[in-house]
């Protein structure tokens, strides 16, 4: 008996070696067959960690599993164990973006393909423009001006110069805005935060598209002051649509204006009136 299981744990420590080489081995451009064996058999798409499965061994995604009741293969009880060598494999195929269908023909490993479609030229976009008023739109980039001209045309600033004019600028409101910018022969997003409680006025201009576009345009806040004896020039580089406003205002890589300085650009502490001016680096 002892001697059965002196081989029995062998058997199993070397199948334990021969699984992790094999592993190890596996060239991401081996992963066309094992994506089918990574399918789902409910949604049919390929099973990203974590994955689950039954009773009997057969898998699910994560997403299928939430809604289901019993196994959709056999039947048996779903269990919360996860399939950790499907989770492996999954880890070391190369994968297609999700936005394929849109045009994108990017593949890579699971690592790379979180920040890629985060960036994806092809991804889906929201409407930021009224997004905070219950617009649950999302389409690809070349709608997105479109859809804001069917929508919320009033949203929309047609010009490398904008100008804006707020008849009673209330300093003890929060308030945040959004519209667009078609200018460039490019589309972007204004994003313009009123915060009471700093005491600070944050505006950014964002570039809709490719990440690597934003850095070759320029906005220019232009300030002068009621009676014209003051002026304000403020220039930054355009921002991608990627990066979070918090992480734009913590870093200040924004227009960012302290109230103490904005009310000297006020007409009788309400009138405020400014342009921005969008250009292409030289």
């Amino acid at each position: 008996m002892h001697s059965i299981k002196i081989k029995w744990s062998f058997l199993i420590r070397r199948h334990q070696i021969m699984t992790s080489e094999s592993m190890a081995s596996l060239s991401l451009e081996d992963g066309t067959s094992i994506l089918k064996l990574l399918e789902c058999p409910v949604c049919l798409d390929t099973m990203k960690p974590p994955i689950f499965q039954c009773q009997n061994g057969h898998s699910v995604c994560n997403n299928c599993k939430r809604g289901l009741s019993s196994c959709p293969t056999c039947r048996g009880a779903l269990i919360d164990t996860r399939n950790l060598t499907a989770e492996q494999l999954a880890y070391k195929v190369i994968h297609p973006c999700n936005n394929s269908a849109r045009g994108c023909y990017e593949k890579m490993s699971l690592e790379e393909l979180k920040k890629h479609e985060a960036a994806c030229p092809y991804r889906f976009y929201e409407c930021l423009v009224a997004k905070e008023n219950g617009c649950t739109w999302v389409g690809r980039r070349s709608d997105v001006l479109r859809h804001t001209e069917e929508k919320h045309d009033k949203y929309i600033y047609r010009s490398d110069l904008c100008s804006f004019k707020y008849e009673e600028f209330n300093f003890f409101q929060e308030c945040k805005f959004s519209c667009i910018f078609s200018s460039c022969g490019e589309i972007f997003w204004f994003r313009s935060k009123r915060d009471p409680e700093k005491r600070k006025l944050y505006e950014v201009v964002q570039y809709i598209g490719p990440t690597e576009n934003a850095s070759k345009y320029i906005y220019e806040h232009r300030l002068l002051s009621p009676s014209g004896d003051q002026k304000l020039t403020f220039t930054n580089v355009v921002r991608s649509d990627t990066d979070t406003l918090k992480d734009i205002y913590a870093t200040r890589k924004c227009f960012i204006l302290e109230y103490d300085t904005l009310e000297m650009f006020t007409q009788n502490g309400k009138t405020f009136e400014y342009q921005i001016k969008m250009c292409r680096q030289k």
